[in-house]
């Protein structure tokens, strides 16, 4: 049975005393002897590790400047640091070259030595998002915030467009995750900077705009798919606007009836696009394939008409791309409502403990 050494308790001096009897119960049941490296560090002493590997030879220990980044070494606003390096006592093979009978000879030896080991609280901390389309997104962040050195846990649920991440603070840094997560196409933000009455007003606001948007899609949706399907299905068209009647016109009013469709919908294709570039596709990436090939053929149709090919007047697909953007844009509402429900419970949940 092992205890630490009047040296390590000196070391540990101005560390949190949860975690100095830790380490006090941890050295009496551990197979190894072990003694602390490092407790508390200044501003400093912080820095001087940053620098390794940096601007001074040697390899890189922390990501932490100690001045933009605090170390759970560094005090912390109670005054206490949390966190402790320990060396480990093991024994290491090691080969060794000794004199015998006056040759060389090469031997394998044990040698006793401190393994350097990090002992430190694992931070969780819970992130709001935005942007998540469908669960592809919320699969696309989750991957981009596992794959970081210092991730131990990342969990993200699309219903409730929540972001939970266990990290090492001494590796990964809540601006790090936040800025990787804006890499990837998406908005992250700690849920604590959050007040529950200001962000249900942020949800209901964004709630609120989706509607708009169909409002206004569908103002020239409609037109759009009643010239387009008129003659189809027997309801009355003016005659300058059919498409054997007057090809050009027909086709141009459609064109100029879609236009504003397509800018309500332009999140679809800006969202969509960057996330085929990124090669994590999504459905705004279907949505804006749909929509866009129905229009870019079109306008295709449409230099055909004007150059003299009145049947390709009949190869218009400009109301396809209007259904598609402003259909899409009420299931957003839709599902807008739905989860603005599930996050007022959420937070009412939150509001009630933080009471208790």
């Amino acid at each position: 049975m092992y205890v630490l050494s009047q040296t390590s308790l000196d070391k540990l001096k101005g560390v949190h005393p949860n975690l100095v009897n830790f380490l006090k119960e941890l050295i009496l049941i551990s197979p190894w002897d072990f003694k602390v490296t490092a407790g508390v560090r200044t501003a400093e002493e912080q820095n001087k590790l940053y620098q390794q590997g940096r601007t001074v030879k040697g390899i890189k220990v922390t990501k932490v400047d100690g001045y933009k980044q605090k170390s759970n070494h560094q005090i912390k606003f109670d005054g206490l640091g949390y966190a402790a390096d320990i060396g480990v006592l093991v024994k290491e093979k090691v080969k060794t070259v000794v004199i015998e009978n006056g040759k060389k000879v090469e031997k394998i030896v044990e040698k006793l030595g401190y393994k350097l080991t990090y002992v430190s609280s694992i931070e969780e901390r819970t992130f709001i998002l935005e942007g998540m389309s469908c669960a592809t997104c919320a699969k696309n962040i989750e991957d981009t915030i596992s794959s970081l050195d210092g991730t131990e846990k990342a969990i993200v649920n699309f219903a409730t467009e929540k972001m939970v991440v266990k990290f090492d603070k001494e590796k990964l840094s809540v601006a790090e995750i936040e800025r990787k997560v804006e890499e990837a196409g998406y908005k992250a933000r700690l849920e604590i900077d959050d007040l529950v009455d200001d962000q249900a007003e942020k949800k209901q606001q964004e709630i609120n705009g989706i509607w708009k948007r169909f409002i206004y899609s569908a103002i020239f949706t409609v037109p759009t798919l009643y010239i387009a399907m008129a003659e189809m299905v027997g309801l009355p068209m003016l005659e300058s606007l059919s498409p054997m009647g007057n090809p050009k016109l027909f086709s141009t009013v459609q064109f100029i009836l879609v236009l504003p469709v397509l800018y309500f919908g332009r999140k679809f294709f800006s969202v969509g696009i960057r996330a085929i570039f990124r090669r994590k596709p999504n459905m705004d990436s279907l949505v804006a394939l749909g929509a866009g090939a129905a229009f870019l053929y079109s306008v295709y149709s449409t230099v055909l008409v004007y150059l003299g090919d009145e049947h390709a007047a009949m190869n218009l697909y400009y109301e396809s791309a209007a259904v598609i953007l402003t259909l899409i844009t009420l299931g957003k509402y839709f599902e807008g409502v739905s989860k603005s429900q599930m996050l007022l419970v959420s937070w009412s949940d939150w509001y009630q403990k933080l009471l208790i």
